[in-house]
């Protein structure tokens, strides 16, 4: 809108930031922040500065020539006069708003000026570090109600575009599965065919799938059509997370997009992506956050609420700081994140993973620390090399509350020590509806699918839980709480859950099984062989000789207790370097060595002294 005051005498001066201007003998107020009216009565015109609606649409575009003509003194209302900067355009949007806005983000490459913020306590409105931070994109706008700021990025490999393009599409075939994620074979998956197609396998990993009409697609929100693509065959699309509506058939259509297509935000090493402070009703779609190593953040939100992200790819982490419900729809690569967490939320914030694929993590995929989270039909796996001993696909530490359901989890690895698909220390999760927690292929002496440590809870309801390891499935300390409503499906049954004596456990029955008060495993070994775990009871039960294997991994202070039963006794067998001792006399060391019952119902209690190789006999 636009004002005009004519003069009707010598007129005034008029100055613009301090610069007197030529006197004319109108004055022409522009601009959505001036609202101006004419008052007879009082025989004057009132303007109204700042008081002005925010626009409904605005457009941001690097092209500076015919195709946009951006400048951001432009208006920005338009595709062909825009926004030259992402800033640009967020400058004409009100701190407060009753109105929603979008800002429409062409496709291409943004590199914009470092903004330098400090991070601000609310409650005090000081300075929670006396750092400041090179910031790229700032928003701290506040939409009431249900209004909302909405940031629209577009896919399109053509620079300067306001429309989507897709790398690829057609019509389903049918026979499409729904099953994510209930085993590790690929008849536990969710997949899409289209069997007129040659694709390349793998071509399209970490892609996005888009229903655009037919069975399973939503006319009411299109968010709904959109879907991480893990990887592809030459006819198939394997995806993340279940169909959120009916199965698609054969007449479904659809389109696939690759996500470096979206605007890309490019950050240089230590650079924040994009920053939320004290902002509510933020929405982000189809954005590609290039940021670089160092002490970077894809996505950082600080005292802010209802944050949503739909199709945003950083190569760097995501982070909830004292924020309330904070959405992420999207891939967050942490190839570029050294030190911390891919996603995380801390201190009373609400985060929430939501048919999102987090890859190339080299510390922890998704952390919470005083903090409320749900995992829903995602996927968290990398294969990297770690950078440190201890990486998690989760962890939950610190009063944190955690729900976990159709997803899957872990670090994957191949190399590193102590690894946890799901580590939970003094935190609470609840893993339901078929959940796969998994780790990598070491058997180091910590590694475990999942770790409940001292004031640990973990509850497995609602469908089955698989557990797939190469060592522990659910190790749990002294302290921790474990309850199953349904057993989990464990990938070796020589590889099921370790407690320690003092850790509870609630069976499927709800029935207390044992815990505080020195309670240890117990196995009635019918077979003739067994391999042992640490703290366990066995009791052989077999008229012929039963020979029980002492476990490769111990720790000093681990028991094992054997009671005799069957007629025909039983024989401790030792793996290699390690040696069994009573008083001055010993096992022979390595596996040569053993120690055999000689009389009926012989017991026997061990001790580990040193980790790993030697037991003692403390009674027999």
């Amino acid at each position: 809108e636009a004002a005009t005051i004519s003069s009707g005498g010598g007129g005034h001066i008029i100055e613009d930031e301090g610069s007197a201007l030529t006197q004319r003998p109108t004055v022409n107020f522009t601009g959505t922040g001036v609202a101006c009216s004419d008052d007879s009565g009082n025989n004057e015109t009132d303007c109204a500065v700042g008081s002005g609606i925010s626009p409904a649409n605005l457009y941001v575009c690097g092209d500076t020539g015919a195709t946009c003509n951006a400048s951001d003194s432009n208006a920005c209302t338009s595709s062909s006069a825009t926004c030259l900067t992402i800033a640009g355009a967020l400058s004409k949007v009100n701190d407060v708003n009753s109105i929603s806005v979008t800002i429409h983000i062409a496709s291409g490459a943004y590199t914009p000026s470092n903004i330098s913020k400090y991070i601000i306590d609310p409650y005090f409105n000081f300075p929670l570090v006396d750092d400041t931070y090179n910031v790229k994109i700032l928003i701290d706008k506040l939409f009431t109600d249900s209004y909302f700021l909405t940031l629209q990025g577009y896919f399109n490999s053509t620079a300067n575009s306001f429309t989507n393009s897709s790398v690829s599409s057609g019509t389903s075939s049918g026979s499409n599965t729904n099953n994510f994620p209930t085993t590790g074979t690929a008849a536990g998956q969710t997949y899409f065919y289209d069997t007129t197609k040659s694709w390349t396998s793998s071509t399209y990993d970490n892609f996005y799938l888009r229903l655009t009409g037919g069975t399973g697609y939503s006319a009411v929100n299109d968010d709904d059509n959109w879907y991480v693509i893990l990887t592809n065959t030459a006819t198939s699309l394997y995806i993340t997370g279940r169909w959120r509506g009916t199965t698609p058939d054969a007449t479904t259509t659809y389109q696939i997009y690759d996500p470096s297509h979206a605007p890309n935000i490019l950050g240089t090493s230590g650079d924040w992506g994009i920053m939320f402070d004290r902002s509510k009703n933020i929405i982000l779609k189809n954005l590609y956050i290039n940021a670089t190593v160092g002490d970077a953040r894809g996505l950082v939100s600080y005292n802010s609420e209802s944050i949503f992200t739909y199709r945003v790819r950083s190569t760097t982490h995501v982070t909830s700081h004292r924020s309330k419900t904070m959405y992420v729809t999207s891939v967050i690569d942490g190839a570029n994140s050294t030190t911390t967490h891919t996603v995380g939320g801390t201190e009373f914030s609400s985060v929430y993973l939501l048919y999102s694929r987090l890859i190339n993590f080299a510390y922890e995929g998704f952390s919470l620390s005083q903090a409320w989270g749900l995992i829903s039909n995602s996927v968290i796996t990398s294969s990297n090399t770690p950078t440190i001993d201890e990486v998690n696909g989760v962890r939950v530490s610190s009063l944190a509350r955690l729900n976990i359901e159709y997803s899957r989890i872990g670090p994957a690895n191949t190399s590193g020590a102590h690894q946890a698909g799901i580590s939970i220390k003094n935190a609470e999760v609840t893993i339901y509806n078929g959940s796969d927690v998994l780790t990598n292929t070491q058997t180091d002496d910590k590694s475990t699918a999942i770790f409940v440590g001292r004031g640990g809870v973990l509850s497995l309801e609602g469908t089955q839980t698989s557990i797939r390891t190469a060592d522990r499935g659910i190790f749990l300390r002294d302290g921790a709480v474990y309850s199953e409503s349904t057993a989990p499906g464990f990938s070796s049954v020589d590889l099921t859950l370790y407690r320690a004596p003092g850790a509870v456990y609630f069976n499927t029955a709800n029935e207390f099984v044992g815990g505080i008060g020195g309670y240890l495993n117990f196995t009635t070994v019918t077979g003739t062989t067994q391999q042992m775990i640490e703290n366990w009871i066995y009791m052989p039960d077999n008229a012929s000789l039963v020979t029980l294997t002492l476990p490769t991994r111990s720790y000093v202070g681990d028991i094992i207790v054997i009671q005799g039963k069957g007629s025909g006794g039983w024989k401790i067998a030792q793996n290699a370097g390690q040696q069994i001792a009573s008083g001055a006399l010993g096992t022979t060391s390595g596996t040569g060595g053993y120690l055999q019952s000689t009389d009926d119902y012989a017991s026997l209690t061990l001790r580990v002294v040193i980790v790993n190789t030697l037991w003692v006999v403390e009674g027999a």
